[in-house]
């Protein structure tokens, strides 16, 4: 049985705490999981349930007087949709996931260029 089909039983089962669709990654076994055992109220996809809590998190910084520039914007989403597949960020993924690897920072022209960052400045 796939991932999608346990989704879909469920989905008949609890149609008012099940939403969306998986997106066939191994998070949907996690959020399935989670689910199952009681830990999540609702069954939503894992890109959902991060984007909703990286949403919130933003308001509250720029309400707390914080502000980002674009390009650490686009890190932020960037970290942010990695981390809705894949679960979990690396090291090693800041320099070999496309998702960031094309990025300026990589070049000493990113949102960290202007100060001097410890974990940026390392070689």
């Amino acid at each position: 049985m796939e991932p999608i089909d346990i989704w879909r039983a469920y989905k008949r089962l609890a149609s008012d705490r099940v939403r969306g669709n998986p997106s066939n990654t191994l998070a949907d076994i996690v959020v399935l999981v989670r689910y199952a055992l009681g830990q999540a109220d609702a069954l939503e996809p894992l890109p959902s349930i991060v984007a909703g809590r990286f949403n919130l998190w933003l308001g509250r910084e720029e309400k707390a007087g914080r502000a980002y520039t674009d390009d650490q914007r686009a890190w932020l989403m960037a970290i942010r949709g990695h981390l809705a597949v894949n679960i979990e960020i690396r090291t090693e993924d800041m320099m070999d996931a496309p998702e960031f690897s094309s990025r300026e920072a990589l070049s000493g022209r990113g949102p960290c260029s202007g100060h001097a960052c410890r974990r940026c400045s390392k070689s």
